[in-house]
């Protein structure tokens, strides 16, 4: 073996060795009198990115873990941890594009680095206008707040039998003056949480008679606002869904609130926060009808 072809190699050696390093994260906890025995013991323990065993920060409230690189100590790298771990679960559990997919994991991580109750709760829900997301991307719904500003029809297709396939879009102002709309505009932006034991299921509900036909839905939890949000007057929030978008600003699930439900028993948690921060001020959202019959529409000969 020639010269070059031996340097050519060391090259090739290196340049894994540095890649492997990448993804080497160190995990790094205070280590003063309050530190747990799990935080503990973990210090200074080598993880892969994607070692399943890799704990979710934070591991418990007030928790001032952190990861930092393998390859320098004294780089700060919690957030982007968190971020990639995001994108890895929304891209394993939803048809979100790599873009989509790492624009809602910046919303998540920005949202926990502005609010102090966020960093120290491991799990949280995001609502932007247009998703209901958890915070490590195991759940993503379609989600929408307040009374929509216009609406227009498409038909997408009409048979030869009269049955008529159409799309509906609805465009939601979310701006800053609409939020102060009661009945109107979306929930304000801030932090809200909701409880488990305030669950309210087709059986307990007041508004039992329309659900699975009407707005409401299966289950509902009123949403409380926490210290510090302005809810510019307003009050009457709830998380719910049914057969069709439909409030006046809750948090409307629609067909996802099963879903939502069950992950939320899934934690554990007495009660989760609910981040409320809209991606856009303006949002068309285009629902599929499914195909029906229309006597006024023309039928093909």
């Amino acid at each position: 073996m020639d010269a070059l072809s031996i340097i050519e190699q060391l090259e090739e050696i290196e340049d894994e060795i540095d890649s492997d390093l990448e993804n080497k994260i160190v995990y790094v906890a205070e280590n003063g009198e309050h530190t747990c025995q799990e935080c503990g013991d973990n210090d200074g323990k080598v993880f892969d990115i994607d070692d399943p065993d890799l704990p979710l920060l934070p591991v418990h409230p007030h928790c001032h873990c952190k990861y930092v690189s393998a390859t320098d100590e004294h780089e700060d790298i919690s957030g982007k941890v968190e971020k990639y771990r995001i994108v890895k679960a929304l891209k394993e559990n939803t048809a979100l594009t790599d873009e989509d997919a790492k624009s809602l994991a910046g919303q998540i991580v920005d949202a926990r680095r502005k609010n102090p109750n966020l960093q120290e709760r491991r799990l949280f829900m995001l609502f932007n206008g247009r998703h209901f997301v958890s915070s490590d991307g195991k759940l993503l719904l379609d989600a929408i707040s307040g009374h929509f500003v216009s609406e227009r029809e498409y038909i997408d297709k009409v048979t030869a039998w009269g049955y008529v396939r159409k799309t509906i879009e609805r465009e939601f102002d979310y701006s800053y003056a609409r939020q102060g709309v009661s009945n109107e505009g979306g929930i304000p932006r801030g932090l809200y949480y909701i409880e488990a034991r305030e669950e309210r299921s087709i059986k307990t509900s007041p508004w039992h008679h329309g659900v699975k036909t009407g707005s409401w839905g299966d289950y509902s939890w009123t949403i409380h606002p926490a210290p510090g949000t302005d809810v510019r007057g307003r009050s009457g929030f709830f998380v719910h869904g049914g057969a069709e978008f439909n409030t006046r600003g809750c948090i409307d699930l629609q067909g996802g609130v099963a879903k939502f439900r069950d992950y939320f028993v899934s934690t554990g948690l007495s009660y989760i926060y609910i981040y409320v921060e809209y991606e856009k001020e303006r949002v068309k959202i285009r629902e599929n009808t499914g195909e029906f019959k229309d006597l006024t529409s023309p039928v093909w000969l």
